[in-house]
């Protein structure tokens, strides 16, 4: 994409992302592949195959006296070349990650013949821990109130099929004849307004997410009963779904018009999405429904559940109401009972017993899936993930000088970003400056524990599972939706998943967070004599490309408390744009390995938080005393470490928005004039980037 790029562009996506905090925040670094769990990544390619680097990294004959990969791999080994500057010694590079990382490949490969990483590894032993909390806790040692003891116990219940008798169907069924005994639209708005039954509205269904200004505010719009806004039931979905209202006593003739209505229904939302002329949603008042004639209550319901914050406004798109009122008429009431009844069936009956639960599970998520009990695991960290953490911590992660050693770390990566931005060439002396400054010395990191979380207070365990495990999802509703009711200046970090080997920032806040699963992999690799070089490779440099997320181009527009601002200059956004430029143009079509290529306009925005975490961590390095930057390169290739086959090169230049490790080591690294000062890097060699190539413009 060219300089003409509008600063729009970005904004938009931005605030696309912004629906969901997760999707808000960015993360900083294991690649997209070791987000996923491991045994999907070893199930896309069964084939052991030759690294990447094998095939792409190897000179050709002639071109070096060491030629072949056994000479390359052995070069490590072997004395110093002589560097160009008499007088000192300078290791030889041709591929660096292979000359850090070769025999922790060649283990990887005999170990995971699908594709490994080192942050995968990190991933494999924090599932373990977690399970081990979900599985081996000893209830008996518990208070019965407690947060942990109420998620275990539901976790436990809902995955023991023997601990489910007949009542629970009785428990589902008894949500189906509410529905089915409301005789009039007044009815069913009554049950929008119930904070369970809320939950089975599809047709006005809210998600919580930031706006551009900071604050947080109802999106209403409709889905099908899969979910989206493009897919409905196919014929055997259709079968089974009529076959499960069956099992819990709905009789043969009503499962199937129930099934044929919620079809109907689904129709109409996708006919909706397709006719759909904007995506542009704008704030709803009460006024703008009373001039399109909407008669249905939707302020009133979304103030009953809390949903809707002092401005007494909503997120949606002008198309929405007339789909309200074409919907909402007295002829549609049983086509919107019978999409509602469907969708307590989804939404329940994986809960449910007599076969229920592995047919429902099959339906959604289709055959050959990771099961129930994966889901199950799941939703423990999506709704009681932070109370989870507490435990996982306590029992397996770090000692709480880590905390502290985190903040130090951060306040020395702010400065030596502020000092970088006196040389920044995309900074004109106009407003950047001090806005940018601003920004950073708001930035807080935490520490495996988000700010505010739902402590699952509002939960009573009872004798009926279909009860606890609906009172488990409506107290995680009712904490997102407390959001909605709180002002800019009183927002607090929430929502990020814990249960990652990961680092991320988060834009709507301007805060960092490292969740657990990267502090217990920062404790094991933690040593007593571990120097500080090295601690600036690992613990820095993930801040320090936390802090380049606030600056890249998804980000740029927020100001220190997380709102979009306009702030940047023309000609600071041209310097800017062109830098981003150099940044796409310089990896697009880069090779990967297996005929798989680099998309520079996917992963630009992670690579330039990697080349401003590494710039900031080089001027850190200038700062130390003798520092060792051998130390620090070796350290940061070494924790990138990864062996990576055909399903996986394939999987991650498709989906990923990092680069794949061995570029983030090798390319990346190599941008930076003290790699070159520090070792003798092979002109030759596919990773050397020439000086007047080297994407270090912002220092």
């Amino acid at each position: 994409m060219g300089n003409g790029r509008k600063r729009g562009l970005y904004r938009c996506i931005a605030t696309m992302l912004s629906l969901t905090m997760i999707l808000g925040s960015t993360g900083c670094g294991s690649n997209g592949n070791a987000e996923q769990s491991s045994e999907s990544i070893v199930a896309s390619s069964q084939v052991e195959s030759q690294t990447a680097s094998e095939e792409s990294t190897e000179p050709s004959s002639g071109e070096i006296e060491e030629s072949s990969s056994e000479s390359t791999v052995a070069s490590s080994e072997e004395a110093p070349r002589k560097s160009i500057k008499e007088g000192v010694e300078k290791e030889y590079v041709w591929d660096f990650d292979e000359l850090v990382n070769a025999e922790w490949v060649e283990q990887a490969k005999e170990e995971h013949p699908g594709g490994y990483t080192k942050y995968d590894g990190y991933f494999d032993l924090m599932y373990q821990h977690f399970y081990d909390i979900l599985e081996n806790t000893d209830l008996s040692t518990l208070s019965p109130d407690s947060a942990l003891y109420k998620a275990i116990y539901i976790y436990r219940e809902q995955k023991d099929p023997s601990s489910r008798d007949k009542k629970i169907n009785a428990s589902i069924k008894a949500r189906l004849d509410r529905i089915e005994n409301a005789k009039s639209l007044e009815d069913l708005y009554e049950l929008y307004a119930d904070e369970e039954y809320c939950r089975y509205n599809r047709l006005m269904y809210i998600e919580v997410f930031n706006t551009e200004m900071g604050a947080c505010v109802a999106n209403l719009q409709p889905l099908t009963l899969m979910g989206d806004g493009e897919t409905s039931f196919d014929e055997k979905q259709q079968s089974t779904l009529q076959l499960v209202l069956m099992r819990v006593g709905v009789s043969k003739n009503r499962a199937n018009e129930i099934v044929k209505n919620a079809v109907a229904v689904d129709q109409k939302i996708i006919s909706y999405y397709e006719n759909r002329t904007s995506n542009n949603a704008v704030y709803v008042t009460q006024d703008m429904l009373n001039n399109q004639k909407v008669t249905v209550p939707v302020i009133e319901i979304l103030e009953k559940l809390n949903s809707i914050g002092d401005s007494k406004t909503f997120w949606g798109r002008k198309e929405y109401f007339g789909f309200l009122n074409e919907m909402y008429q007295e002829e549609n009431l049983q086509l919107i009972k019978d999409h509602m009844l469907a969708t307590v069936m989804l939404r329940l009956a994986p809960y449910g017993a007599d076969g229920i639960t592995d047919m429902v599970f099959t339906l959604i998520y289709g055959e050959g899936s990771n099961g129930f009990s994966s889901l199950l695991r799941f939703r423990m960290i999506d709704i009681a993930g932070d109370i989870l953490a507490q435990e996982y911590d306590r029992r397996f992660v770090r000692d709480p000088a880590i905390d502290a050693e985190a903040r130090a770390m951060l306040e020395d990566v702010k400065v030596a970003a502020k000092e970088a931005f006196v040389d920044f060439p995309w900074v004109f002396p106009y407003m950047g400056k001090d806005f940018m400054e601003k920004k950073v010395d708001a930035l807080e990191v935490y520490c495996g524990a988000n700010a505010a979380y739902n402590d699952l207070s509002d939960i009573v365990i009872t004798d009926d599972p279909i009860d606890n495990i609906t009172s488990f999802f409506i107290s995680q509703d009712r904490f997102e939706r407390s959001y909605l009711q709180k002002k800019l200046e009183d927002r607090e970090m929430h929502g990020i998943d814990m249960f990652e080997a990961n680092g991320y920032y988060a834009s709507n806040i301007n805060k960092i967070m490292l969740c657990s699963g990267w502090l217990s992999m920062y404790a094991n690799l933690k040593t007593d004599g571990m120097k500080e070089e090295e601690k600036l490779a690992i613990l820095g440099a993930t801040l320090a490309h936390e802090v380049g997320h606030a600056f890249d181009p998804y980000n740029i527009f927020t100001d220190y408390r997380g709102v979009e601002r306009d702030w940047i200059e023309d000609k600071e956004w041209e310097k800017y744009n062109s830098y981003i430029d150099a940044i796409i143009d310089y990896f697009n079509d880069k090779d990967a390995g297996y005929g798989c290529k680099i998309n520079g306009e996917q992963i630009f925005a992670e690579a330039f938080a990697d080349m401003m975490g590494i710039g900031i961590c080089m001027n850190l390095l200038d700062k130390m005393e003798n520092p060792d930057y051998d130390l620090f390169f070796k350290t940061y290739a070494a924790n990138w470490a990864s062996y990576e086959t055909e399903g996986y090169v394939k999987y991650t230049t498709t989906y990923d928005t990092h680069l794949p490790c061995k570029f983030r080591i090798n390319y990346i690294l190599g941008q930076f004039d003290e790699f070159y000062d520090t070792y003798d890097v092979d002109e030759k060699s596919p990773y050397f980037v020439p000086e007047e190539q080297r994407l270090k413009g912002l220092w």
